[in-house]
């Protein structure tokens, strides 16, 4: 390769692309940055879990004030 000039393409590192905020729309605020009361916000899950005869499906439902869960299923 090095003697027909070949090089190989170099990898740039991954840098996300998030929200651009250089535009003259308004932006909605984060209200999960300001720290919620109990049971204000709760968020859910789901996730499946193999076993030998079929999936299971479990259905979480957490509270970001305790971080505890409140309910599953």
């Amino acid at each position: 390769m090095r003697k027909q000039g070949l090089r190989q393409k170099k990898k740039r590192p991954f840098a996300p692309k998030t929200a651009d905020r250089r535009h003259g729309r308004p932006v909605a605020l984060d209200l999960l940055l300001r720290r919620p009361a109990p049971s204000q916000v709760l968020v859910n899950d789901i996730n499946y879990i193999p076993t030998q005869a079929s999936w299971f499906y479990l259905a979480a439902k957490m509270d970001l004030f305790s971080r505890c869960v409140v309910r599953w299923d």
